[in-house]
């Protein structure tokens, strides 16, 4: 028998030539099913990368818009205890401006919105509108209209996001580390007329409930519950805390990117109202 790298099929005349057409067929057939498949996935990674640029431009646009902020209305002082906030400036670019919160020696140093123009207690508009009002990923720091602007709520929740280019309440998750607790337990809210200085006691990982439907802070009761529930969850935590149902809190809350079912809490209590 003669060698042969052809293949040949045991039969022969018409049968043979039609076997070898369906071979071939099906061959062109798996090599167009291959372009078709490499063409989708070409086209999910232009669509990856073009949703990733979007996504880098927005959280630069909102920080550039922040920057702005800065050093159109904040003056330089070295006097915390001294309102530094342009807030006639501000509430030009967005009456919904209504405080700003300042964490020394951290990024975080931010105009406090909150929508206005609804009726909607637990309304979620700063969620994806950046601080100008302008819709954008990135968001704004925010709180909602569950919660008094004159920050004389048990507990007044300040949400804002976690992103990937520090921004936000990003460096909320620096707490995360002990020594950063210890080193910057200090909170400063301005407001047109009046300067709270809150004292940072827990950083933990909490449950993604809403903070205002599930606990009551009207009662020192209802505080302490919240309290409790914050103390055991296995945070990192300040440790001279003493902390009753007599105080008034101020929650910071962002989202843990491996854990989309949970926040992270930064909790303070007021010490100083002046």
């Amino acid at each position: 028998m003669e060698d042969s790298a052809e293949l040949r099929l045991p039969v022969v005349g018409d049968k043979q030539i039609r076997i070898e057409e369906d071979y071939n067929m099906i061959v062109d057939n798996k090599t167009k099913i291959r372009r078709i498949l490499t063409m989708i996935l070409l086209v999910i990674c232009i669509g990856c990368i073009a949703v990733i640029a979007w996504r880098w431009g927005e959280a630069q646009r909102a920080k550039e818009l922040q920057q702005d902020m800065v050093t159109s209305s904040v003056k330089e002082t070295k006097d915390p205890m001294e309102n530094p906030i342009d807030f006639e400036a501000l509430q030009k670019e967005n009456p919904d401006i209504y405080a700003w919160i300042t964490i020394p020696d951290t990024e975080i140093s931010y105009p406090v919105v909150q929508n206005r123009n609804t009726t909607d207690l637990y309304d979620e508009y700063y969620l994806n509108h950046l601080v100008d009002g302008v819709s954008g990923f990135a968001g704004a720091i925010f709180t909602q209209r569950i919660n008094d602007t004159d920050f004389s709520d048990g507990n007044t929740v300040i949400y804002g996001h976690n992103l990937k280019n520090g921004t936000m309440f990003t460096h909320l998750h620096d707490y995360e580390s002990q020594e950063f607790m210890d080193s910057h337990r200090t909170i400063y809210i301005y407001t047109p007329d009046t300067i709270f200085t809150y004292e940072v006691f827990a950083a933990v990982p909490f449950s993604d409930e809403h903070l205002m439907i599930a606990y009551d802070y009207s009662s020192k009761e209802g505080i302490q519950t919240f309290v409790d529930a914050v103390m055991d969850r296995g945070g990192v935590y300040a440790q001279d805390a003493a902390i009753s149902g007599e105080d008034q809190l101020l929650t910071l809350s962002t989202c843990m990117n491996q854990a989309p079912n949970q926040r992270y809490l930064v909790v303070a209590k007021l010490v100083e109202q002046q």
